[in-house]
């Protein structure tokens, strides 16, 4: 992996969050392996299964000693998995944290993490940086190929996707402010982003932005259904309504 540059602190956390998907994140790993990212970047697992298995792959020799699993005592919500794997960033002294799941493919794109990198450095009103989401790579590729021309000349568009990329100061500043980053009073998932969008918001008036020529892959894994996550959702939206008076997520 080729650097991008070193700074007094360490460049980039990816946080990776698990739930029995190992086979998909083996996969996952295989495409962020060839991906382009800074010189210090670290990788946080977060294993919420009580049995994990080993996550055993090759961009792990390569980013360690800058790899930790956590794994624990019981199963815990995203956004208290989520929590923790901030927590260390910034114990660890990182400036970014980057979200990624098991269902994502980066093979399109190698320089998503470094665009979204950029545009966080060049635009202090952003907060939230997220490459354009595609379920295929084909639908990535064909997008791209389309648009070549266009590339690095569109301005950032409010909108949410994931990946996502964010300031640890940033998060910190939120987690100031509410006593969390993530609301752990959200059931397993659902709503938690869009919750995250309006403290980011609220506490600093920062965006969160969608870059047009920048692409990931995210296929979704039919999480709720497959997992048994029950009526979270609606349970979840009804909090999210009750929080901050309006009924649609919001930008």
């Amino acid at each position: 992996m080729r650097g991008y540059g070193k700074g007094s602190m360490s460049d980039l956390l990816l946080i990776l969050t698990l739930y029995q998907d190992y086979d998909a994140a083996h996969k996952m790993l295989d495409t962020l392996e060839g991906c382009r990212l800074p010189v210090e970047t670290g990788l946080y697992i977060a294993d919420a299964t009580e049995e994990p298995s080993s996550v055993s792959h090759g961009i792990i020799s390569k980013l360690s000693p800058h790899v930790n699993v956590y794994v624990p005592e019981r199963r815990m919500s995203l956004m208290e998995a989520l929590n923790r794997g901030i927590e260390y960033a910034h114990q660890e002294k990182y400036r970014y944290v980057a979200w990624i799941h098991p269902d994502m493919d980066f093979s399109a794109d190698r320089d998503w993490v470094l665009s979204c990198i950029l545009a966080l450095e060049c635009e202090h009103m952003v907060g939230k940086v997220s490459p354009t989401e595609f379920k295929t790579d084909h639908d990535a590729r064909k997008y791209l190929e389309a648009h070549g021309d266009g590339r690095g000349n569109a301005a950032p568009v409010k909108g949410n996707a994931c990946p996502w990329v964010m300031r640890v100061s940033d998060l910190m500043q939120i987690k100031e402010h509410y006593g969390e980053v993530f609301c752990t009073q959200y059931e397993i998932m659902a709503y938690e982003d869009w919750d995250l969008i309006n403290r980011l918001m609220m506490v600093l008036g920062k965006s969160s932005v969608i870059l047009p020529y920048t692409v990931a892959v995210h296929e979704g894994m039919g999480t709720r259904e497959r997992h048994d996550y029950g009526d979270s959702f609606a349970k979840n939206k009804q909090l999210y309504r009750e929080k901050w008076g309006w009924d649609d997520r919001h930008l």
